[in-house]
């Protein structure tokens, strides 16, 4: 190797060599600047779909959002430990949805003449025990959820002319449903799982819109005989001391999804009301002390979806295994070898929940 003799030379190159390395490094500072700051910046939104308009972005600080309040249309706030509802939030003029799941809010008093835009409303999983709305707000409100708080009172929905259409109000202290101009009639879908209800009489009167009715555990013993829900295709009655007897059919005539689930029909064929549901095509007959199923189920001619989860079944009709059944749920049964191997044989195509636990 031929060892340079021009020192000046060694100086100029030993120079460039330094400066392209600092420049690299300095190079690399400012990309990890940049990625920072964008991670930083983009942290505070989300966007709600695959189109990344702005229409489209969830805030999820409100400080951020405060720095162009006139194009913030959805906020999501949940479990950032609030303990009060954000007054800042009113400074958003153009609000489309609200989410202030998961955080710790006792009280919701929303002041008349705001939120006109908003749409969804989310409120779960707080400690809310007061819900007002103040005249002429949430005017366009279609969906509420106040799921898991420490309501006592049925929210005030039907007295300012609200268009609510999806209500769930599922594990609060609910026992009075109110008559009249407080329940909102453009309700489509209504949760009241795990409330000390009363009076379920007036959701059979005035919920003439409804399309899904979920009552699970609330303490439901008996059905109307002469109301209607002639919409309803989705009903949930299950872990209620109901009497069955009490179900008509021809009141329900669209009904696709039906769970009695943990009902007691010791000593009782549901199937011969049940077959008169033209259209059912699930059907939840979990832990209904059931130790027989009788030849009827065979008219349940459009069923697709069964659960008798956690019966007494032996052995199953024959016209069990007529059934176009795509999803069968027998676990927790003393089925016998028998019927075992005649189930794995006819329901091959199917989805086969057979095991104990």
């Amino acid at each position: 190797m031929r060892r340079m003799k021009n020192p000046a030379v060694l100086k100029i190159c030993l120079l460039t060599f330094t400066t392209m390395r600092e420049l690299s490094v300095l190079q690399f500072l400012v990309v990890c600047f940049c990625c920072f700051l964008n991670h930083t910046v983009s942290g505070q939104y989300y966007y709600n779909g695959m189109e990344r308009t702005i229409e489209q972005r969830v805030y999820t600080h409100i400080n951020s959002a405060l720095q162009t309040p006139d194009i913030v249309y959805h906020i999501d706030l949940r479990n950032q430990k609030l303990t009060t509802f954000p007054d800042a939030l009113y400074k958003f003029p153009n609000l489309r949805s609200i989410i202030l799941s998961g955080n710790a809010i006792d009280k919701v008093d929303i002041k008349s003449n705001t939120f006109q835009n908003v749409v969804t409303l989310d409120l779960s999983d707080n400690r809310i025990h007061e819900f007002l709305i103040g005249q002429n707000s949430l005017t366009y409100l279609k969906k509420l959820n106040l799921d898991n708080n420490q309501l006592v009172y049925f929210p005030q929905l039907g007295n300012y002319y609200f268009v609510v259409e999806d209500l769930s109000l599922r594990y609060n202290y609910i026992a009075h449903i109110p008559m009249g101009e407080l329940f909102p009639a453009t309700v489509k879908f209504l949760y009241l799982d795990n409330n000390p209800i009363k009076n379920h009489e007036v959701i059979f009167r005035e919920g003439t819109q409804l399309e899904e009715l979920y009552l699970y555990q609330t303490g439901l013993r008996n059905l109307p005989q002469d109301l209607s829900l002639e919409r309803l295709a989705k009903l949930n009655l299950g872990n209620n001391p109901l009497e069955f007897k009490s179900f008509k059919a021809k009141n329900y005539p669209k009904l696709v999804h039906l769970d009695i689930g943990y009902v007691d029909l010791t000593n009782i064929n549901p199937f011969e009301e049940l077959n008169e549901l033209k259209k059912l095509r699930y059907l939840s007959l979990e832990s209904c002390n059931l130790t027989s199923l009788s030849a009827q189920i065979g008219g349940l001619k459009s069923l697709k979806e069964i659960s008798l989860l956690g019966n007494e079944l032996n052995q199953l009709p024959v016209e069990f295994y007529e059934l176009k059944l795509k999803l069968i749920n027998l676990q927790r049964n003393p089925l016998n070898s028998e019927t075992v191997s005649e189930l794995i044989k006819t329901f091959k195509k199917s989805t086969l929940n057979l095991e104990h636990d």
